[in-house]
């Protein structure tokens, strides 16, 4: 008799719930926790939970002419800032910088050259000699590493203009069968 009981105090108390709720004809959710051994929910009323359909991409099919127009506009603009992104970027600047610094490396030494002589300026043993090495190697590892980086950067915005490309030269072929 005590399951029974159990049973009216739930029932008494869900009435009591369902009676405090707004009459305002909109639909509500009440779930039941059970404690105790019997653990889970009970729902009561109608639980369906609809999701909307994900929002249908436009292809450029469907797109108004002055849609793919304006579009193709984008993409250009695109193409066009990769390119610049391509060429000018920090890896770029500095390789740029250290080929200036080891013309201007070669270019110092021949310039002492002439004004003092050949024969002078090499038998001459001097402390600059010596660090010629390690600036060399410096030089070419900063080099080295500086062109894998713009190599990188440079194949990332390849990839970028050729996709945009495609997609501009799509919206021609579209543009085209409409007579544009």
């Amino acid at each position: 008799m005590s399951g029974n009981q159990n049973i009216e105090d739930l029932a008494n108390q869900i009435a009591s719930t369902l009676e405090s709720l707004p009459n305002d004809g909109k639909e509500r959710q009440m779930t039941i926790t059970i404690g105790g051994n019997n653990h889970g929910t009970v729902v009561m009323g109608s639980n369906i939970t609809i999701n909307p359909p994900p929002e249908r991409v436009r292809e450029p099919q469907d797109m108004s002419t002055s849609e793919l127009q304006q579009l193709r506009e984008n993409w250009q603009v695109e193409v066009r800032s990769a390119f610049w992104r391509k060429w000018f970027n920090t890896p770029s600047l500095i390789v740029f910088a250290l080929l200036i610094a080891m013309l201007g490396m070669i270019l110092w030494p021949i310039s002492e050259f002439s004004a003092r002589g050949i024969a002078s300026a090499l038998l001459q043993n001097n402390e600059t000699n010596i660090l010629t090495f390690p600036v060399v190697i410096g030089f070419a590892s900063l080099l080295l590493a500086s062109g894998i980086w713009f190599d990188r950067v440079r194949k990332v915005e390849d990839r970028l203009i050729k996709e945009n490309k495609e997609q501009i030269d799509n919206i021609n072929v579209i543009l085209r069968r409409r007579g544009y």
